[in-house]
């Protein structure tokens, strides 16, 4: 009986994912706009559930695989494992922290994309009441007052977006905002694990990653919304990396 569970989930759970996945495209591609996409009711546009499910699904298939849940598994997977639970506990709680400090960089990704520049001057909304702080005007065009780091680093998160034409305007935006920053941190605190692994015990390496990921700023601010904090660790981690 044992055997034949265990046979019906290897069938099913790699389905779930595939599902799950094609779900967030969708989502990514429409906005996740209300009414029948290919067949599909869509009906929201946060996507952080189908991704915290997707990546839930993706860890329980190494023990299912191996038969056993032992360390042996982690350690020949420890940095996917990683990796998927800080992104989980980094969208749990399903909210966008709103800051003016990171709205060029929500845009950037679009224009980018879409229009080839880095300029802001085609979204209006940011800019009909005035130049506001975190805008510049340069040779006649709007464009960041902070530097474009994130934005660029953001760029495959927004590419189904881009393509698939989703408003400017629409509220799919911030949580793609949020969801780049969450990837970013979440990798920076593997490539700091990879480099501590070089340098120390694997227990001591956990400790001082679980410290950086999720006893520091890195929680509950560089993983939230796009600031230049994510990509500066990201950075920074690996040039640590780098050095060791």
């Amino acid at each position: 009986m044992q055997a034949f569970v265990l046979r019906i989930l290897d069938v099913l759970l790699p389905a779930m994912i595939l599902s799950l996945g094609l779900y967030v495209l969708l989502v990514l591609c429409t906005g996740g706009t209300p009414g029948i996409v290919y067949g599909l009711k869509m009906v929201s546009w946060k996507v952080h559930v189908p991704i915290i499910v997707l990546f839930a699904l993706m860890v329980l298939r190494f023990p299912l695989r191996y038969r056993t849940v032992s360390r042996q598994v982690f350690f020949a997977h420890e940095g996917v494992i990683l990796f998927s639970v800080f992104l989980i506990i980094y969208l749990a709680n399903g909210s966008t922290l709103g800051s003016n400090d990171t709205i060029p960089a929500r845009y950037l990704p679009l224009s980018i994309l879409r229009e080839g520049h880095f300029d802001l001057d085609a979204f209006p909304f940011l800019h009909t009441q005035g130049t506001p702080y975190y805008l510049r005007v340069v040779n006649g065009h709007y464009v960041s007052a902070y530097p474009v780091g994130a934005a660029l680093l953001a760029l495959p998160f927004y590419l189904p977006s881009a393509l698939g034409q989703v408003s400017p305007q629409s509220p799919l935006l911030p949580h793609l905002d949020k969801l780049a920053a969450a990837v970013i941190v979440a990798l920076s605190a593997v490539v700091l694990y990879c480099a501590l692994r070089r340098l120390t015990s694997r227990r001591m390496a956990l400790l001082i990653t679980a410290a950086y990921a999720l006893g520091s700023s890195s929680l509950s601010t560089s993983s939230q919304a796009l600031w230049q904090h994510g990509p500066s660790q990201l950075a920074l981690t690996a040039a640590l990396y780098g050095l060791v």
